[in-house]
Order: structure tokens, then C-alpha cells, then sequence
């Protein structure tokens, strides 16, 4: 390990004890009450803590590691349950728990990492070499993990992370060994190399993770533990095309990049060329199959998810390793602050002049013409029951502020109810930066509105306070337990409120859903599209489209752009009477 260093606590007397002999060691952890398993944990860290800051044998040393390793993955994987749809910033009891996860990690890293540094100044025998290599791996396995636990949770990972992770796979390359297979230890997966293992941290880091939805990154983890060897590491530099090719600084504190475009680079020992071509192509096989019907699990992706899912995730991976999206403006510091409204509902209501949607009472209802009209709303768990008269909203002059207003529709129209048990709100945010196509956004403290990656929101500045824009949140990140931040794309500049039905001949009362309709945009060459509850979409089906205009005209949906966790927004174009 001469020349390579991995950080290690300074070792000091603990208030805490530990057994550092593996037979009683293992007798200890057999006693603890892993239903009990925060407690469990707490006691798991404490041990781990002490170990880590006093002088042992380093075979000693990785001995208790590997006995603690079984029961450290079992509670962190039931504590990350508690943090499984869990609004952002983290309640201080959640963040305790993510902070506990990441340690239990952190603290196996540091058990590992301290063999290596105690194997470094020998001339070692064979066994120890291979000590070492496990070691390294172990290592590497922990440094990953905490990487991971990070992103499920929207938290910076911590410095020197991915430094450590690089140091360790040059250490192998050095001494030859990173293609020789490790035994996993405790773990149930099979024998794995450390280049695989590089692999997988490397080519999770280009997901962009804080633009993952939740738990997003736990299934794309499951599917590189199967297929990231399809990557190639090289040291070749020459890229003429650099489309599937990243470059990886053995010495940057930083995940691989996008290879630079035209740039002469000379061969460097700690220069790397990812090349994720292979790996691309398979994952295109992969969609083609999904595409005609073949299920997810037939596949053997190595991850469990529905065939729908399993399509968007595999296009996000394609755009990830392949397609990289490249900054076309520049964001400029600004000062300030916006409202904002989350999902679809909140959207139009808002964008509606806080009025509920009004459809004509003249339109065919066919034989249940005495029925009020109301459509239904997708994204509530509950449906109105049909008293329409006192409508919910918030005024934006007094966010959090309900009120109530007799909003009864006169005898042309009728409102489109909203579910009692909804109300719609906005939060303040302040902007940090701005660009002519998104913000970047924070706010202190508890918010309103339970904010996560992919959700459509509505942005009203404060200087324009009866228009809202459409924007999607693209990334997320909380840097301390009491703020979020927020990256957040501009959609359109307003969108027009609409309902959709199919041209069937059934009542519309029956079969409408609540759209909104998103301008054209013709300096930016975007064409008029909708946005629906996600689910909605058909290719090449009419539908009937009421946006507030005299009469409701003829649509044909052709092509869907995007889809997200609650919405999709899909190109239409108008479609001929029959």
C-alpha cells in the first residue's frame, strides 16, 4: 500500500467497549435483539467505533469486520425502510436515522481500510496478499454503500468518498489484481472482482443521482450488481467520438465526467477511459424486447419492477451513459423568491385564477343530463361526493392561509369539483440562480408541499402575481438537516387549464380528465403539447379537448415526451370530424 493513502481514525481511548476476539465477538452480536433495530444499530456503531481506534492484528481486524458485516446489512436495509417516501428536509428523527445508516457504512470502511494501511510496509506472504486484495474490496464494497445511502436520502456525500474509492482500484491495478475474483464473505452474492465493483460505483455516479426518483438508485444498484461489466476501463486515451465515453481522475475527489469534446489528452497514470458502448447497446436490446411485450422479469435484469417502470429506467440509463446532456446557457446569480404549487391539480387550480375548471352545461351528457358535471381528479385517493359548493384555496398574498368561497357555477356552466380532502398550497422559495431555462431553488423548514424528484410544479414569481409557469423538478439535494434545494426546468411559460375525453359517445361526466394545455414555443422550437395524469396516454387515439374556448375541438395524441411520476406530456395535433 506504499504510496496510497486511505484515511483512518487516530487511534484513542473510547468510553465504549468492544470484544476484539472473534469468538466472542460472534457470541455478542448472536445475543443482539434485532427487532429491536435501532437500538441494534446504535449498538453495532458503538462497537465498530472502538474497534476502529485501537491496535489490532489486521487479520484479527478483518475477521471482526466480516462478523459484523451480515448483521450491519440487515439493519441498514430495515432502517432504510423508514425513510421510504419521507418528505424533504428529513424530520430530525429521519435524519438520525440516514446519518446512522452512513455510519454504520462509513465505520466498516474504516475497519477494512485500517487492514490495507497494516499491511502497508511488509513484504507480504501469500495469504496476506490476499488479505489485502479482500480488504480492498470489502473497502471499496462500504466506501459505495455510503455513497448510495446518500443519494437515497438527497444528502451530499461525504469528502474524499469517491477519492478513496479511485485509490483503492489503482491499488489494485498497480499490484495486477483488480480482474482476480474476491469472495464475497458474508454477502450471498457470488465471487466478484474489484474491477466490477469499481464498475458499479463509477457507472452509478454518471446517473446523475440526485436527479433519480426515490429509490431509483437502489434498482439501478441491483441492475449494474448484474451488468456494469459490460463497461470497458482503458487506458487509451485517443477518443475521436466521444459519444459513450467518460473520463475517470484517479486522483479527483469526483465521479467520472464527460469525455471532453476536441481536447488532446496524454496518457496519464491516473487518467482512465470508461467506455459504456457495449453496456448501451445491451440496455437498447433490453427496451426493444419490454416494447414487445417480453416482462421485465424474463429479462433477468437482475432488478424487480414493472415492465412500465422498467422502460423509463432503462431510458434514463441510456441518456445517462450515452445521450449526456451538456449545459446550453449559463446561470446567473440572482436574488428572490417564487411560489410554488406541486402537481397537476394544484396547477390548474392555480393557473385557473384559483378558480375551479368550468366545462359548458350545453355539452352532451347524453342520458344523464341531470347529473352534474364534474371530472373526475386522477391524482386524489378520493372522489367527490358532489357537493361542489365550497371550494378550497389558498391566497397566495397569505401562503398557508386557507379559505373558503361559494364558487357555484351560474346556469351556462358547471365547476369541476375538487376532492374535499384536497386542498391546494404554495410555498415561498428563494431563487439562488436562474437560466433561460430553469431555476435553482432553496428554501428553510418545513414546507407545505411534499416536493420529490420528477414532479410538476407551477412558479409564480413574485412580480407577477397572477401568472404561473410550468416547470418538472429535475434534481434535489438537502446540504443540511433544515434546507432543500431544488433544480428545477421550465416547461412552458403558462399553461391553460383543459379536460379530455375520448370520442366514444359516453358521458362526459364519465370519462372526462382534468389536462392542461402547454403553448407553443416558437423561438425555442417546441410545439403546443398536453399534460395528463400519467397512465392517460394512447398513441393515435381522438380525443375531445375543451380549453375554455367556444367548443370543445377534435385531437389526435401522437407521440409522448416524457413521463414522469405522476404526469406525461405528449404531442397532439388536430384530427379531422367523422
Amino acid at each position: 500500500m506504499t504510496g496510497f493513502v486511505l484515511s483512518v481514525p487516530e487511534k484513542r481511548v473510547s468510553a465504549w467497549f468492544a470484544e476484539t476476539d472473534p469468538r466472542y465477538a460472534r457470541a455478542w452480536l448472536d445475543s443482539l435483539p434485532l427487532a429491536d433495530t435501532t437500538e441494534s444499530a446504535r449498538e453495532i456503531y458503538r462497537a465498530a467505533y472502538t474497534i476502529n481506534r485501537q491496535d489490532l492484528d489486521p487479520q484479527q481486524r478483518f475477521e471482526l469486520m466480516d462478523l459484523y458485516g451480515p448483521v450491519v446489512d440487515t439493519l441498514c436495509n430495515s432502517l432504510q425502510g423508514h425513510l421510504t417516501h419521507v418528505a424533504l428536509p428529513l424530520a430530525p428523527k429521519k435524519r438520525q436515522i440516514a446519518d446512522l445508516v452512513r455510519h454504520l457504512h462509513t465505520e466498516m470502511a474504516f475497519g477494512y481500510k485500517a487492514c490495507l494501511n497494516s499491511l502497508a510496509s511488509v513484504r507480504l506472504p501469500w495469504t496476506r496478499r490476499q488479505l489485502a486484495l479482500n480488504a480492498s474490496e470489502r473497502a471499496m464494497r462500504y466506501l459505495s454503500e455510503v455513497l448510495l445511502r446518500s443519494y437515497l436520502a438527497y444528502l451530499p456525500y461525504p469528502v474524499d468518498v469517491w477519492r478513496e474509492i479511485h485509490t483503492l482500484f489503482r491499488y489494485a491495478m498497480v499490484h495486477g489484481r483488480e480482474n482476480e475474483p474476491v469472495n464475497g464473505g458474508h454477502s450471498q452474492a457470488p465471487a466478484l472482482t474489484i474491477r466490477a465493483r469499481y464498475l458499479q460505483a463509477v457507472l452509478l455516479g454518471l446517473t446523475s443521482p440526485y436527479q433519480l426518483g426515490h429509490g431509483e438508485c437502489g434498482l439501478i444498484q441491483q441492475f449494474l450488481s448484474r451488468w456494469a461489466e459490460l463497461a470497458q476501463l482503458q487506458t487509451n486515451l485517443d477518443v475521436r467520438n466521444p459519444v459513450g465515453y467518460f473520463l475517470v481522475d484517479l486522483n479527483a475527489d469526483a465521479p467520472a465526467t464527460p469525455f471532453p469534446r476536441g481536447a488532446q489528452l496524454s496518457e496519464s497514470e491516473h487518467l482512465l477511459t470508461l467506455n459504456t458502448i457495449e453496456l448501451v447497446r445491451q440496455i437498447h436490446t433490453f427496451v426493444s424486447r419490454l416494447q414487445r411485450g417480453e416482462s421485465a422479469h424474463s429479462l433477468e435484469l437482475g432488478l424487480e419492477c414493472l415492465d412500465s417502470a422498467c422502460i423509463d429506467l432503462m431510458r434514463r440509463l441510456v441518456r445517462a451513459w450515452a445521450l449526456v446532456p451538456r449545459r446550453q446557457h449559463s446561470r446567473l446569480k440572482r436574488q428572490g423568491s417564487v411560489f410554488l404549487c406541486v402537481g397537476l391539480n394544484a396547477l390548474r387550480f392555480f393557473s385557473n385564477g384559483q378558480r375551479p375548471f368550468r366545462l359548458p352545461e350545453s355539452m352532451n351528457r347524453g342520458a344523464d343530463a341531470d347529473k352534474p358535471l364534474a371530472v373526475p381528479d386522477l391524482e386524489s385517493t378520493n372522489s367527490a361526493d358532489g357537493d361542489d359548493k365550497n371550494e378550497m384555496y389558498i391566497a397566495l398574498d397569505e401562503p398557508g392561509a386557507i379559505r373558503a368561497e361559494n364558487v357555484a357555477g351560474a346556469g351556462s356552466v358547471v365547476p369541476v369539483s375538487m376532492p374535499p380532502s384536497e386542498t391546494c398550497r404554495a410555498d415561498r422559495w428563494q431563487v439562488c440562480d436562474v437560466s433561460p431555462r430553469g431555476l435553482l431553488l432553496s428554501r428553510t423548514g418545513e414546507a407545505l408541499n411534499h416536493v420529490r424528484v420528477g414532479d410538476l410544479l407551477g412558479v409564480q414569481r413574485s412580480a407577477d402575481a397572477a401568472h404561473w409557469s410550468v416547470g418538472v423538478v429535475r434534481w434535489m439535494k438537502s446540504p443540511d438537516p433544515a434546507s432543500l434545494e431544488l433544480g428545477v426546468e421550465l416547461l412552458a411559460p403558462h399553461a391553460v387549464p383543459a379536460a379530455l375525453w375520448p370520442v366514444d359517445g359516453q358521458a362526459i361526466h364519465e370519462i372526462a380528465t382534468i389536462a392542461l394545455s402547454l403553448p407553443a414555443i416558437q423561438a425555442m422550437h417546441k410545439p403546443a403539447t398536453l399534460l395528463l395524469s400519467r397512465g392517460l396516454f394512447q398513441p393515435d387515439r381522438d380525443f375531445y379537448l375543451y380549453d375554455g374556448s367556444s367548443a370543445p375541438r377534435r385531437i389526435r395524441l401522437l407521440k409522448q415526451l416524457e413521463r414522469a411520476g405522476t404526469y406525461e406530456q405528449v404531442l397532439f395535433a388536430a384530427a379531422a370530424e367523422h
